[in-house]
C-alpha cells in the first residue's frame, strides 16, 4: 500500500494553523 503517499496527503491537509 501507498503509505507514504498517503502520508503526504495527511500532512498537506493537516498544514492548516
Amino acid at each position: 500500500r501507498n503509505s507514504a503517499k498517503w502520508n503526504l496527503v495527511f500532512l498537506s491537509r493537516n498544514t492548516k494553523p
